[in-house]
């Protein structure tokens, strides 16, 4: 034991229990490290002056938490409130129950005391933490002492432990369920649960191929877990063969011991062991479904069953169900199956042995409820099904009634009117078959097939054997043996009967048909002949007509009151001529004045003068035709009967038969009379077919025409004059083109003329169609007075190479640009274009050339009216100058330094807008100089030179990196600087590009990210980019974003104008909509749509305008040689709807324009131009895959100036703007390397626009 101060000794608890004893000036620390003993931290307990913490700091006194320190310097970090040397779990301890020191970390478990006395958080019910609770404490964890065992443990089959907790030992998923009844001598029925102790051993037959197959098995089913105590039912089976039927006897195979010494309820009379007979059906046998051999091996083993046995008194029965996973026996393969399926004789009727209701299991044909009309509850035979019993069956049988079990239609009773007679009845009229054989009794019907014929059938005739069909009470007349006739006339109508007919009154059977009282006069066969001369209809009999006043039978179809006079048969003939229509009669028709009886089926008032037959004949020549009578055509004036087809007035020149001839040559067309044709001046009746005016010049052999000039009749366009080019032949000019056919196809008639006209089809072809080619019969589609040089026969072929394209003929003026369409048909390397030429600008700026300065003018284009005087100016800048030109065009002149100008010292781009908001348009510069980083403004409006000290106010970088310096910020020769309204406050903002922000520069070129400065407006006064409101920057090189920023028309229809930047080095350009609504950062991360571009493409964007007129603003951009239109809507899509492309042009877009309406038609158009000789023009409105050159709507191209891409600024050397105030928007082209004299001066070309 010794002692020492707390600044010598730091002694932590981390092995056993430490025990802290309070002494007067000391902390008495008692460890015991092995053979170590330490005590006593001097300076007490309570952190008194000198104390120190094991960290070397003062004891404070006060250790509230576990933190590392022991503040109190009780030797525990934290609080420890039962002193057992753990600090409290809820200060960050892991003292569980810090008011007893006999509870911690450290301490000893004492299971099943509730108590977690080691703190750590396990079940105090689960000693072998196996994660079940004890059965001995509400638990279901059968053995708390092994973790092996538990609920769900996997068993082993082989060690006498009941692994699982099922209950039974060596047995798994043990299932079994019992309800047998043991019925006593006295007929008590007691429930036996054969379930409370079981076992059950099988053996199988295993197959490779085949489930294992159950042979044996002996099953005890004990009612009482009590070994005191005997109530069990015992069965062993032997040669299983799958489920079915087995018998249970005293012997094997199978046999049932049932032991009732000790079962609940039984007297002591019936407590005995007897072995029962009767039967076991085995009702489902489950060995699983896997095959092979399980010999030794765990194997499910399930049966149902069903158990009937009995002993005298005592009978068992009832069906259990048993189920267990146990160790499988093996046995031999089964020859010697003990299994029934209780229907031997396969009649469907289970043998009365196993319960069943066949009484005789060895005949089909006997069982209970066989003869199911007789007696369904007895055993009987039935052989023929008829559903009654064997009179003979044989012994142990009932007997039934059936007199001859062979026959299904013989029994007693077969017949309902004779039930005592054992007999047939075929034709089930109720009566037996009068020559029935034994052992059959005879009965009354003599003609057992008829079910209508029997003794009495026909009731007024009751003792004759016969039928009686109708039911009139009358056998049949016809009827013959083995039947009795009758006196039926007709046996098959009860209407019909001797007496029945009025006239019958010697009571004759007459045929009556149609119920008039008067028997049919044609009756034959076995009917008595009548009066009645049409029995089929009962308004035709003696005196029914008007006229047959003597009781004569007429017929009078229609009628009209009269016989018909053509009447046969049975009728008395009559006077009407047509007795089928009652307006055809004697006296009918207007003429018939004499009584005749005349047709006249046109109602006219004429009778038929070729009436035949019955009819009178009369005069009306076609009496189907109301039209047609004697004088009803107008040249009929002496009363002839002629037919007039077509209506013109005329009869017909041809009439035949009852007509009378008259002069119309085609009574088929009311338009060929005489004097019908144009040219039958003198009456004649000509043909003219096809319309023409001409009558055809040779009418048909035998037809009624005068002759005419048509040399083709039937074709309307073959005639004399028909080819107004060749009046005086007669031919044909299908097309229309003044010239006749060449060939017709009836060229070889005499009249007809040959025209000059080689496709008469085509009325674009004929002689003369290409004006620079007269000689030639062809056509020329495209109006260039030259033929096609491919047309096709007959057309003769020209010089023109493309006939579709009037630009496009030999010797056509154009440019000659390679990659385009051959216009002057030469075939040389170099194609010209149909557009304009340099020539053909309206007017031109050139530069000066100079050694020194004014280079590369037209580099920067800026359109704005900065001294406010109404007319569009135009800033143009090059490399060391820059100069305001003020509008009108037509005061520039050629010299830019001669034009009226301000000029600006800068060599970057400008922009305007209203940025003060006074109203008057403002001038805005990027850099100052070459050694300047700073942009200015000119407030307008703006007149006389600009020098930085006449600036209105400047704006500088601050402390935004730049780390190219002064020639960086705004400075380098891509960047911009525009003022719009992109926060929607109605005034003007400040936007700032710097492609060099946060980069590396090397030697004037840099690796720069680039940036966006967005100061909002109205600005008057200097201004740091430090202060920007929005800042939007690039990610990485060679983003150099800030590459013409450029204020877009709203394109997203919330109201307020958006802002897009393209990078300098082909990165993706970006679109921010509702500007103000976005923070600073990166461009990928702010942008609401992005616009991809390869890296190796140069990409530039800029204001479409309203390109397709729906009120959207629309986006115009560039990348590479690709250029697009994407469409403002409520929700802006990154698809273009409309592109232009030139995959055989090397440059890039080095410029483009948008936002002018250059042809006048109220869509906004767009520029596109590669910086060196082509400049593409297409007119707003148009969607789709476009071609730069070919589809272009004008094409400017040059070969004398080439333009210059590399110092050009992409999207600042072509604008549109009104430069000569006319209303109608032009356009500018700056083409800053024109070389004169080797300076590249530069230049800027004007086209007036509505071209």
């Amino acid at each position: 034991m010794f002692e020492t101060s707390a600044h010598s000794l730091l002694v932590e608890h981390r092995i056993g229990r430490s025990a802290l004893v309070q002494r007067r000036g000391c902390t008495l620390l008692t460890m015991l490290v092995g053979s170590l003993s330490m005590g006593c931290i001097e300076g007490g307990s309570g952190g008194g002056d000198g104390e120190k913490s094991d960290t070397g700091t003062p004891c404070s006194g006060v250790d509230d938490s576990v933190d590392g320190v022991d503040q109190d310097c009780n030797g525990v970090d934290g609080v420890d409130n039962d002193g057992d040397g753990y600090a409290d779990a809820a200060a960050g301890g892991d003292d569980c129950d810090d008011t007893d020191p006999d509870i911690s970390p450290g301490a000893t478990e004492t299971w099943y005391d509730g108590v977690d006395a080691d703190c750590d958080g396990a079940d105090d019910f689960d000693a072998d933490g196996d994660g079940y609770t004890s059965a001995d404490h509400e638990g279901d964890d059968c053995d708390d002492t092994s973790s092996d065992v538990h609920p769900g443990a996997e068993e082993d089959y082989s060690d006498e432990v009941d692994h699982d907790c099922d209950g039974e030992i060596d047995r798994a998923e043990s299932a079994c369920t019992s309800n047998l009844v043991l019925t006593t001598s006295e007929g008590d029925a007691l429930p036996i649960d054969g379930c409370v102790e079981w076992d059950l051993t099988a053996t199988f037959e295993f197959d490779p191929d085949d489930p294992p197959e159950l042979r044996t098995f002996s099953l005890s089913l004990d009612a009482t877990d009590d070994p005191e105590f005997e109530c069990t039912v015992t069965i062993e089976q032997t040669n299983i063969c799958g489920e079915g039927y087995y018998v249970q006897s005293n012997v094997a195979p199978g046999t049932t011991v049932v032991t009732t010494l000790d079962c609940s309820g039984v007297e002591d009379a019936d407590e005995t062991i007897f072995t029962g007979t009767g039967y076991l059906l085995i009702q489902a046998i489950n060995t699983g479904s896997d095959a092979g051999s399980f010999a030794g091996l765990p194997l499910y083993t399930g049966i149902s069953a069903t158990l009937s046995v009995a002993d005298g008194d005592l009978s068992l029965t009832g069906d259990f169900s048993v189920g267990a996973i146990q160790i499988a026996g093996d046995s031999e393969e089964e020859t010697d199956c003990a299994v029934s399926d209780g229907d031997e004789d396969d009649d469907g009727d289970i043998d009365a042995y196993y319960d069943g209701g066949d009484c005789n299991d060895n005949d089909p044909y006997t069982y209970t409820s066989a003869a199911e009309l007789e007696d369904p509850s007895a055993c009987m035979r039935d052989e023929d099904g008829d559903g009654w019993g064997d009179a003979t069956p044989g012994d142990g049988i009932t007997s039934g009634t059936d007199c001859d079990d062979t026959d299904d239609s013989a029994y007693t009773g077969v017949a309902a009117n004779e039930p005592e007679l054992c007999t047939w009845d075929a034709d089930g009229d109720g009566y037996g078959n009068a020559n029935a054989p034994s052992p059959l009794d005879p009965g009354g019907d003599c003609d057992d097939d008829d079910p209508t014929a029997y003794t009495g059938a026909a009731s007024a005739e009751s003792e004759l054997c016969t039928v009686d069909v109708d039911g009139d009470g009358f056998g049949d007349r016809a009827a013959t043996a083995p039947l009795d006739a009758g006196t039926d006339c007709n046996d098959a109508d009860s209407a019909e009967f001797p007496g029945a007919v009025t006239e019958a009154t010697g009571g004759e059977c007459m045929l009556d048909a149609d119920g008039d009282g008067y028997g049919d006069k044609g009756a034959t066969g076995l009917y008595d002949v009548g009066t009645d001369c049409n029995d089929a209809d009962n308004t035709e009999f003696p005196g029914a007509v008007t006229e047959a006043t003597g009781g004569e039978c007429m017929t009078d179809a229609d009628s009209d009151g009269y016989g018909d006079k053509g009447a046969t048969g049975l009728y008395d003939v009559g006077t009407d001529c047509n007795d089928a229509d009652n307006t055809e009669f004697p006296g009918a028709v207007t003429e018939a004045t004499g009584g005749e009886c005349m047709t006249d089926a046109d109602g006219d008032g004429f009778g038929d003068k070729g009436a035949t037959g019955l009819y009178d004949v009369g005069t009306d020549c076609n009496d189907a035709d109301n039209t047609e009578f004697p004088g009803a055509v107008t040249e009929a004036t002496g009363g002839e009967c002629m037919t007039d087809a077509d209506g013109d007035g005329y009869g017909d020149m041809g009439a035949t038969g009852l007509y009378d001839v008259g002069t119309d040559c085609n009574d088929g067309d009311n338009s060929e009379f005489p004097g019908a044709v144009a040219e039958a001046t003198a009456g004649e009746c000509m043909n003219d077919r096809d319309g023409d005016g001409f009558g055809d010049d040779s009418p048909s052999w035998g037809s009624f025409y005068d002759a005419g000039t048509d040399c083709l009749e039937g074709f309307a366009d073959t005639y004399p004059g028909a080819a107004i080019m060749e009046p005086e032949k007669c031919t044909r000019d299908s097309d229309g083109d003044g010239w006749g056919v060449i060939r017709h196809e009836y060229y070889y008639l005499p009249n007809l003329d040959a025209g000059t006209d080689c496709d008469d089809t085509d009325s674009a072809v004929y002689p003369g169609a290409a004006t620079e080619e007269p000689s030639l019969c062809t056509a020329d589609a495209d109006g260039d007075g030259y033929a096609a040089d491919d047309a096709v026969s007959p057309a003769e072929a020209g010089t023109d190479c493309d006939d579709t394209n009037s630009g496009v003929y030999p010797g056509a003026p154009g440019l000659e640009v390679s990659g385009g369409d051959d216009i002057d048909c030469d075939g040389d390397d170099y194609i010209n274009y149909p557009d304009e030429e340099l020539a053909d600008w309206d007017a031109e700026l050139l530069g000066t050339p100079s050694a020194t300065g004014n280079h590369y003018l037209g580099r920067f284009l800026e359109v704005a009216d900065w001294n406010n005087d109404g007319q569009d100016d135009v800033y143009v800048g090059g490399q060391s100058m820059g100069y305001i030109v003020e509008g009108p065009v037509s005061s520039w002149g050629s010299d830019i330094q001669a034009a009226p100008t301000s000029h600006a010292l800068n060599t970057q781009g400008a922009g305007f807008g209203d940025i003060d908001n006074d109203g008057d348009i403002d001038f805005l510069l990027t850099g100052w100089l070459s050694t300047d980083d700073r942009g200015a403004a000119w407030l307008g409006p703006v007149t006389g030179a600009l020098t930085l000290g006449s600036a209105d106010f400047v704006w500088d970088r601050g402390g935004q990196p730049d780390p190219c310096g002064p020639y960086g910020f705004g400075r380098y020769y891509d960047e911009d600087v525009q003022a719009g309204d992109v926060d929607g406050d109605g005034k003007a903002d400040l936007i700032v590009g710097s492609t060099t922000h946060n980069g590396v520069c090397n030697g004037g070129s840099g690796v720069m990210w680039g940036a966006v400065y967005v100061t909002y407006g109205p600005i008057s006064s200097d201004v740091s980019m430090d202060d920007a409101d929005l800042i939007l920057t690039g990610t990485s090189y060679p983003d150099s974003f800030g590459r013409y920023p450029h204020v877009l028309e709203d394109m997203d229809g919330d109201g307020i104008d958006d802002l897009v930047t393209s990078s300098h080095r082909g990165y993706d350009t970006h679109v921010l909509f509702d500007v103000a609504s976005h923070s600073s950062g990166t461009f990928v991360s702010e942008a609401d749509l992005i616009l991809s571009a390869s890296l190796s493409d140069q990409t530039v964007a800029t204001s479409a305008g309203d390109y397709d007129g729906d009120g959207y603003g629309d986006l115009l951009h560039g990348a590479g040689r690709d250029g697009a239109v994407y469409l403002g809507s409520m929700t802006p899509s990154s698809t273009p709807a409309v592109t232009w492309n030139d995959s055989a042009r090397s440059s890039e877009l080095a410029a483009i324009a948008g936002g002018g309406d250059f042809d006048d038609d109220g869509f906004d158009d767009v520029a596109l131009f590669d910086g060196y000789n082509t400049l593409s023009i297409f007119y707003g409105g148009t969607t789709g895959s476009l071609d730069l050159q070919d589809d272009a709507d004008i094409l400017f191209s040059w070969s004398s100036t080439p333009g210059y891409n590399g110092n050009g600024t992409p999207g600042r050397q072509v604008h549109f703007g009104d430069f000569d105030a006319d209303g109608v928007d032009d356009l500018l082209v700056g083409l800053p390397a024109t070389d004169d004299s080797g300076y590249n001066s530069g230049a800027v070309l004007f086209l007036a626009g509505d071209r």
